[in-house]
């Protein structure tokens, strides 16, 4: 299982470097994943982003 997580992320770091869309990118990551042996039923892609009142640092 670590060889199959090795060559995803080294897929992932080159992906990263591309003009692939993030749809076709998860697309293709999933089908990795499911002919590797993970079984996934749902896949959710997020991101954090910072908040202006929530990610302020009182600094006083």
């Amino acid at each position: 299982m670590a060889d199959l997580f090795d060559n995803i992320i080294a897929w992932l770091l080159d992906r990263a470097l591309g003009d692939e869309s993030i749809e076709s990118t998860v697309s293709e990551l999933c089908t990795r994943l499911v002919d590797g042996g993970v079984p996934l039923a749902r896949v959710s892609v997020g991101r954090t982003v910072l908040h202006p009142v929530i990610g302020l640092m009182d600094m006083a």
